[in-house]
């Protein structure tokens, strides 16, 4: 009876096994159903207008190979069920896009966005000092702030979604060495 009992239980555990779907099921799918998202939401964002395609398409190759690491079955299930990332997912995602930065040669991302964020606040300034000026005075600011920020840095910087006490500092040396070499010619 024991025996019959063992060998029963073992054919069902054979036939669930068999039907049921694997994490690289799961993984597959969302892999490739977020990397297609990723990549579509990265080149309709304003910040990465020329950003190279190629660095889009790198950085969301990474973010999906990371969340392969650190998803769980449950939370696989879940997005296959609902369609919706639950916090946990978007959590990881922040965390694994702020990695990816760090880890990646993304600094002319950071840069470029950095860039156009000093131009957008210095737009007043155009006309007393000319828009080339601006330009490069942006440009030796970006360039140089990420030139001196650690990946770890980088990558606060790239999930942060409000200021960065330490960024201040960095910012002001960055922003003096600058208006020397730029805005004085």
């Amino acid at each position: 009876m024991c025996r019959a009992v063992l060998i029963a239980i073992l054919f069902i555990a054979n036939i669930s096994a068999s039907s049921a779907q694997t994490f690289s099921d799961y993984s597959g799918r969302f892999v490739k159903s977020s990397k297609e998202e990723c990549l579509k939401d990265q080149r309709m964002a304003e910040e990465n207008k020329g950003i190279p395609n190629s660095q889009i398409e790198q950085y969301c190759g990474c973010v999906m190979k990371r969340m392969v690491d650190v998803l769980t079955m449950n939370e696989l299930q879940v997005i296959e069920k609902t369609g919706v990332n639950p916090q946990s997912v978007r959590t990881k995602l922040n965390v694994a896009g702020a990695s990816c930065v760090a880890d990646g040669n993304f600094d002319a991302v950071l840069i470029e966005r950095g860039k156009k964020g000093c131009l957008e606040k210095n737009a007043a300034a155009i006309p007393i000092v000319g828009e080339a000026k601006i330009d490069r005075y942006c440009g030796c600011l970006h360039q140089q702030l990420v030139g001196s920020l650690t990946k770890d840095q980088k990558a606060q910087l790239i999930s942060a979604d409000r200021p960065m006490p330490w960024l201040q500092k960095i910012v002001n040396g960055a922003d003096a060495s600058c208006k020397r070499a730029v805005l004085s010619q």
